[in-house]
């Protein structure tokens, strides 16, 4: 099968990984660090040296034919590649009614056509990256997307890094990072229209859902208060503002560790209307879980670390994780206690072009341990039990491809409520798209979700340590 190439030009400042998200292209599952060895490329001209990294995941023979690790090579001039990765697609459903779910898909019109369209743009920040659409208004159809890495990872790949960042005196260049980053993405979906002019048909308005310390970081806030407890944001309320003299509207956060990001999804999912509790689950690095209905919330956040979303120490994407750990276990290769047998401890076990290491295996015990403690302990508040649950909404990327019997069968989630397991994609990304299309009543709405939402810190729960040491091991 023919390669996809991609011809790419830098000044040597940034990584080939760097350029090819900013083309929309996803690779990486490991954040760029070299791990996971997924984002392969072949230079046809110009190869970089190759690195470290390269030398782990390349043979001499294919080095020296320009094989490299997207995320460690630094292209100078131009050049071209071939693509080698298994590209990681997130899906983004922009659609949800009456149990029916409408997968984006990415129409481009013409561009003499734009005339007379009334769209906006949605976007959704994340600590590793950045996702844009410029939407139209009257049907929710994407018609255009931008993807790139978020620019503060220079100053660390996670929150707690860039707050400090923030703290030390880089408090204007982490926000000037991010709203240039904002600005790059404007221009490139609004290419076709004139956003500020007079002459528009229609004004634009911009959507931004996010989780509160990007979102503190956009709007240049000191975030001291964020760098240790009791953790207060400075603003949490909705937000109107101004990127590139376009109205921007900022959906408001809970607290500092459940952002506009959940409360896009919530608002996403109507779960905040309905009389039946639901069950919202966003799974990644942070894993935030809400349940609740139209007269109470209770939300939370517990860290499940690289496993679903591919973190500094993950070596393969969550979904696959899940599947080969069911696997697994059926086949008895590893005990319900995560202990693989002899004759894989030390080298790990390889089927299908993946290979899992018992540190794979105790990074995913943590991890969904932490959720399954999560989930019960809330659903112990709010007294409900599975049953008693309308739907269970699952978000992220992540979400979309997991299999919810294998979820079941590895104990991520309790088994009374696989059956009611509805993927949402990026529900971040949703809520914006849903609240970009609302009239003013409408989105008044979302500003009661805070006030009815009561954060549960699981930390301070005596039970948490308890129900974590007992989701630890697979179910028998």
């Amino acid at each position: 099968m023919t390669k996809p190439r991609i011809n790419l030009f830098s000044q040597g400042t940034e990584t080939a990984l760097e350029l090819l998200t900013r083309q929309g292209y996803t690779l990486s599952c490991c954040g760029g660090v070299g791990l996971c060895g997924r984002c392969q490329i072949r230079y046809i001209k110009n190869a970089t040296l190759p690195t470290l990294a390269d030398r782990k995941f390349f043979t001499p023979l294919q080095l020296r034919d320009g094989y490299r690790l997207a995320c460690k090579s630094k292209p100078v001039g131009q050049t071209e590649v071939e693509l080698y990765f298994i590209e990681s697609k997130e899906k983004i459903v922009t659609y949800y009614h009456e149990n029916k779910q409408q997968e984006d898909e990415y129409f481009q019109i013409p561009e003499n056509n734009m005339n007379g369209i009334e769209t906006f743009l949605a976007t959704d920040i994340g600590t590793t990256t950045i996702a844009m659409l410029l939407v139209e208004k009257n049907s929710g159809r994407v018609l255009d997307t931008y993807r790139s890495l978020n620019p503060q990872r220079i100053f660390g790949k996670d929150i707690i890094s860039r707050i400090q960042a923030s703290v030390d005196g880089n408090r204007e260049k982490l926000e000037k990072l991010i709203r240039e980053k904002l600005e790059e993405g404007i221009e490139k979906l609004c290419k076709n229209q004139d956003i500020v002019s007079l002459k528009s048909n229609y004004p634009m308005e911009h959507i931004i859902a996010g989780n509160t310390t990007m979102i503190q970081l956009l709007m240049g806030y000191d975030v001291e208060q964020m760098a240790g407890y009791p953790f207060t944001p400075l603003e949490l309320n909705l937000i109107h503002s101004q990127i590139k003299g376009i109205k921007t509207v900022i959906l408001p956060g809970i607290s500092a560790f459940v952002g506009g990001d959940i409360v896009a999804g919530i608002y996403y999912t109507g779960m905040f209307r309905e009389e039946k509790p639901s069950l919202l689950i966003d799974l990644g690095t942070n894993g935030e879980i809400v349940l609740g209905n139209k007269n109470r919330l209770l939300v939370t956040a517990t860290a499940a670390g690289p496993a679903f979303e591919g973190g500094p120490t993950a070596s393969i994407i969550g979904t696959d994780m899940i599947s080969m750990a069911a696997k697994m276990l059926n086949e008895k290769i590893i005990s319900p206690t995560g202990q693989m047998e002899d004759s894989y401890f030390e080298t790990g076990y390889e089927a299908d072009g993946i290979c899992i290491t018992q540190n794979d295996i105790r990074s995913l015990q943590m991890a969904k341990a932490a959720i399954y403690a999560g989930i019960t302990i809330l659903m112990e508040k709010y007294q409900v039990t599975g049953d008693m649950l309308e739907k269970v909404y699952l978000a992220g990327g992540f979400g979309y491809y997991l299999d919810a019997k294998k979820a079941q069968e590895i104990g991520l989630i309790p088994e009374q409520l696989a059956i009611k397991i509805l993927p949402v994609g990026n529900s971040s990304l949703a809520g914006a798209i849903a609240f970009g299309r609302m009239d003013e009543k409408k989105r008044e709405e979302i500003k009661n979700i805070p006030i009815i939402a009561e954060e549960i810190n699981l930390a301070r729960e005596e039970v948490f340590m308890e129900r974590y040491l007992g989701a630890l091991s697979f179910p028998e």
